[in-house]
Formats: structure tokens, sequence, C-alpha cells
């Protein structure tokens, strides 16, 4: 089934040059795009008030740098041992349109990438105040696409890629709930009279 869905897309690969080239840039651009994203329903976030922007930055930032820590810092992959398809699939069974070193051969599962992309998209999401959540969808629709040209450049397995998306989402929701923890227990502490001593 991974393989069906990996050919599914990679066999876009090779079939128009100038779409090649605007996912490969894409794909080798894909975490300052999500940052920049971040940034952008930040400051689009509930209009001119601040609470809504503040809050999303933290959450945003937070699960961020969480997840970019785990992708870059840990040995978290190479738990998992799993070989990207450019070394399992040969010859004309792979369009491979990227380039990852051998050190990253075994590296594949989850996706990093998905992880991060798919926390910054999952906070927004909760933390969009706007009714119908556009900005939360449209972080959601960046997450998928920047995902999905992973797959098209035969870097990652579509398992990898949903795995790593959903871990990203859980580590958003996590830093969401904690900080929400924070910010009623905050605005409590604002809320309670002072005792006046006699």
């Amino acid at each position: 089934m991974d393989e069906f869905f990996f050919h599914l897309v990679n066999n876009l690969a090779g079939q128009s040059a100038s779409v090649d080239t605007v996912v490969k840039y894409l794909s080798t651009n894909d975490q300052p795009i999500m940052e920049w994203v971040g940034v952008l329903c930040i400051g689009f976030a509930g209009g001119r008030l601040l609470k809504p922007k503040v809050r999303m930055g933290i959450v945003v930032v937070i699960s961020g740098l969480i997840t970019g820590y785990i992708a870059l810092m840990t040995n978290f992959f190479l738990w998992f041992h799993r070989a990207r398809p450019y070394t399992v699939l040969t010859g004309n069974d792979i369009h491979l349109l990227t380039k990852v070193s051998a050190a990253q051969a075994y590296t594949s599962f989850p996706s990093g990438h998905a992880m991060f992309f798919f926390s910054i998209a999952t906070a927004v999401f909760l933390t969009d105040k706007c009714k119908c959540k556009k900005l939360g969808w449209l972080a959601y629709a960046v997450a998928t696409v920047l995902s999905l040209s992973k797959l098209y450049v035969g870097a990652h397995w579509p398992s990898d890629l949903i795995v790593g998306g959903l871990l990203g989402s859980a580590i958003a929701w996590i830093v969401w709930r904690i900080v929400k923890c924070v910010c009623k227990r905050i605005q409590s502490r604002k809320t309670v009279p002072e005792i006046v001593k006699v």
C-alpha cells in the first residue's frame, strides 16, 4: 500500500520540467516557507487584537522548537532504521529529484519535515480565533503541499509523512493545552479580589 501511494505521486515527477522545478524548490526550501506561513498567520490572527497573536505566537514557536529539536538534535529517527525509497527502489521504479546524504539513508521514518510542518499548522489551527479557521486551514494546506513535495521528489514513503504529521500535530496539541491552562491560571489570578487586612 505504501509503495502504491508512493508511485502514485512520485510518477508525476519527470512529466513537466517546470513542475519539477517548482516542487524541487518547495522541497528544498520547505522549512523557511512553513516558518513564514506561521509568522504571517500570527500577523493576521485576531485582527488588531494583541492577545490572539501572542497566544498563537507562543504555541507556534514552542511547537516548532520542540519538533525541530527532535528532528535535528536527537537520534529519534535512528530508532526505527527505515530505508528511504531511493535505497529500496531502483531504476525506473523511482524518480529521484533530490539528493540525500548517505548518513540519512535509513532515517526515513517518521518524516521530521512533516512533523515540523504539521506542528506549525496545528498550532495555527488550534489558536485561530476565527470561527471558520481560515488561517488554520491555510496552514494545513501548505503543510500538506510541502509534505507531498517530499513524496514527489522521492525522499519519503507516504507512511513516513502520515506518522510525522500525526506526531507534529500531537506535540502542538499538547503545547496548546499547556499554554491554554497557563493562560487561564494567569487570568484567574488577575480576577481574584485582594483580601483586605483589618
